[in-house]
């Protein structure tokens, strides 16, 4: 009784931890949904656009979708789906507003139709006949119509679909403001004479090294107002961040090199007895050339004159070529002209059941040709060959390796002149003619190879690792870490600005490791050292290659950066400029050969300068130097122009001016179809700079 008393007494802490309870349950409840009771994306979106939210369930499913069979950067892929989704939202809200829409007729012609949409011609092409696969795409037609496609393949037509659509309404926002736009008569008149106007001039180039750097004093100040004013070149529309990092690169030792050498070189016997070459290299995931070689053509090894001398069959190494000890055995030799000509007819096919239609066709028109058919006229009527159909299936004069191997080699000395074979390609079955070969005739090789990379073994790479644990332990500060790596002569490297969202550091690349270490410094005060060593792999043989140590540098927020923080780049800008006021000064003369040789320079010259040139060849890029150009006289010397890369004195020597536009029309279309041409790109990075776009996906990866 007396327990129950005291628990009665303190009642009101039961109470009270109750209420916590279902609040916190509440709480858990609100910010768990999709949408933030406090308003904004939740942890179930991706992010927003214009307060539209981009579901990251969505987002996955659409990566899960395009990453299959695929080998492209899963980063790069992420990216293109982000900004396939930041797009298709923005042109869905410009569609709606303006009642554009995609029909299912629209749809279904754009996905079978004749006018097929550029998302399905760049999925559905071969990349080797460049012609649409129709009849893969009327089996997927088929099977939606009948409703056997497999889930996969769903959700594959559907993500298409959404494709399909963006792309479509996109097209027609674009057309609507292609069409709303007008060059009038004032501005091609002036376009037509930037255009027509053109000079030629002498100039010569005195470098900004010609003044020593101890001649110029750069103040805090003079950084400053260069800064302010070019504030649209440094301003940033979000934070960036960049670090510094160390890399341990693992090397392998002389023990790595002699232990693989000792299992790969008994292979050579192996080899010089194998009477399959293609299936020994095959098993050895070696090399077949695709053609013959000549000697200038081989840089293997070292091997090049002994492949022109030693009997056929025989096997050079093992050799050191790069990174990888190698075997070369010499498959044949033979003295071969340098061009053939034929003429095809092809049956395509990619799938089994193809290849048995393909053979059967082929077979046909073989019978036919041999009973004494026209090939040209089969070629005509039955090839699907798009290059050679329409002119009787003739190729002209080809050189060596620019065929597959079974049609090069009949048509270069295995096959008689005008007799007709049958061969397989990867790309379908066809009949080839030889018709002729000429040119000078030359000796040729061909080789088959193996190699074992020359790797670091798991002990190495574990060395190395603990080196960089030990780096780690030892330096906690930025500061600290450089002078570590100074007293151990390693290289401190720093990344360009990096965004939230980045994937690649420098030149460690795109990889897990690099989006780990940007998430990492998102986090992170400047001046901190990476808790952990970050690995990254060969790309080629994918072992560990180096360790990673990282570091927080700097961190510069959304608009225009600090004079700190960007010092570096600001620097030789400002220096440049000071340098060039320097040369205005000591430059008097206006006789280029002078200025020349006071310089150690040389005069040059450039011809037909518009004021729509961009690039001057052996000038480069310099817009303050042609503008000068095109307002002095015939004959005229300018004073020195300060530019980009240096001083220049400019000599006009010709001027040819616009005799005025004399048919407006004709150019208005032209001058309109320029403008228009990058509408479609133009037009949604427009909308997309200034929408309000919201992104989390730092939140997930």
């Amino acid at each position: 009784m007396a327990i129950i008393g005291k628990i009665r007494s303190k009642s009101w802490i039961l109470v009270a931890m109750m209420f916590l309870g279902l609040a916190s349950f509440i709480l858990m409840g609100m910010i768990s949904g999709k949408t933030s009771v406090f308003g904004g994306s939740s942890q179930l979106d991706a992010g927003s656009v214009n307060g539209k939210n981009i579901s990251w369930t969505e987002f996955q499913r659409t990566e899960s979708v395009l990453s299959q069979n695929s080998r492209s950067d899963a980063f790069q892929r992420r990216s293109a789906i982000w900004d396939f989704f930041v797009e298709k939202a923005i042109v869905d809200n410009e569609a709606d507003g303006l009642g554009l829409v995609v029909s299912k007729d629209e749809l279904l012609e754009l996905e079978f139709g004749q006018n097929l949409s550029p998302v399905v011609r760049n999925r559905f092409t071969n990349p080797q006949t460049r012609q649409v696969n129709r009849e893969n795409l009327n089996q997927y037609k088929k099977a939606i119509e009948e409703n056997t496609l497999s889930e996969s393949a769903k959700q594959f037509w559907r993500v298409q679909e959404e494709q399909i659509i963006k792309d479509r309404l996109q097209t027609k926002l674009s057309s609507l403001v292609e069409k709303a736009m007008f060059t009038p008569s004032w501005m091609v008149e002036e376009l037509e004479k930037e255009q027509n106007q053109n000079i030629a001039f002498n100039y010569v180039k005195v470098p900004f090294d010609a003044v020593a750097d101890s001649e110029v004093t750069v103040a805090d100040a003079d950084l400053s107002n260069y800064l302010n004013s070019h504030k649209a070149e440094f301003t940033n529309k979000e934070e960036t961040r960049k670090v510094d990092f160390v890399s341990f690169d693992i090397k392998p030792s002389a023990k790595d090199s002699a232990n693989i050498l000792s299992k790969f070189a008994p292979l050579k016997a192996d080899f010089s007895s194998t009477d399959n070459d293609s299936l020994f290299v095959a098993i050895n995931s070696g090399i077949m050339t695709n053609g013959y070689l000549t000697k200038d053509k081989i840089t293997v090894g070292g091997i090049s004159e002994q492949l022109f001398t030693e009997p056929v069959g025989t096997v050079f190494g093992p050799y050191v070529d790069r990174s990888n000890y190698q075997l070369t055995k010499l498959q044949d030799r033979r003295i071969l002209p340098d061009s053939a000509k034929s003429r095809i007819i092809l049956i395509q096919a990619q799938a089994p059941d193809q290849f048995v239609s393909a053979n059967k066709t082929i077979d046909s028109l073989l019978q036919l040709i041999n009973n004494g058919a026209d090939f040209a006229e089969l070629a005509k009527k039955h090839s699907q060959d798009p290059t050679s159909a329409s002119n009787g299936g003739d190729y002209d004069y080809v050189a060596l390796n620019q065929v597959i191997p079974a049609w090069q080699d009949l048509i270069f000395y295995k096959g008689k002149i005008g007799k007709v074979y049958k061969i397989t390609a990867p790309y379908g079955v066809q009949l080839v003619e030889p018709q002729g070969r000429k040119g000078e005739e030359k000796e040729y090789v061909k080789i088959a190879s193996i190699a074992q990379s020359i790797i670091p073994s798991d002990e190495t790479i574990a060395d190395v690792f603990d080196v960089a644990s030990k780096f780690i332990n030892d330096n906690k500060t930025l500061d600290e870490m450089k002078a570590s790596a100074k007293n151990m002569n390693l290289v401190v490297k720093s990344s360009a600005p990096l965004k939230k969202n980045d994937f690649i550091v420098g030149e460690l690349g795109s990889s897990q490791s690099s989006r780990d270490i940007v998430k990492w410094a998102f986090q992170n005060s400047v001046g901190a050292v990476s808790p952990s060593v970050y690995s990254f792999e060969d790309p080629v043989n994918y072992y560990t290659n180096k360790y990673v140590v990282a570091a927080l540098r700097s961190i510069q927020p959304a608009g225009l950066p600090s004079v700190a923080n960007i010092k570096e780049e600001l620097m030789p800008l400002v220096m440049n400029l000071k340098k060039g006021e320097i040369l205005k000064g000591k430059i008097t003369s206006k006789d280029l050969n002078s200025i020349a040789t006071t310089y150690g320079t040389q005069v040059d010259s450039a011809n037909d300068i518009k004021f729509s040139s961009s690039f001057v060849p052996g000038m480069g890029t310099e817009p303050k130097v042609i503008a000068k150009a095109l307002t002095l006289a015939k004959n005229s010397v300018s004073n020195p122009i300060v530019g980009e890369n240096g001083v220049y004195i400019v000599n006009v020597t010709s001027s040819q001016n616009s005799n005025g536009a004399s048919n407006v029309g004709a150019l208005r279309k032209v001058f309109n179809s320029k403008y228009t041409a990058n509408i479609k790109s133009q037009l949604i990075k427009s909308i997309k700079d200034n929408a309000e776009i919201s992104d989390n996906r730092s939140t997930y990866y």
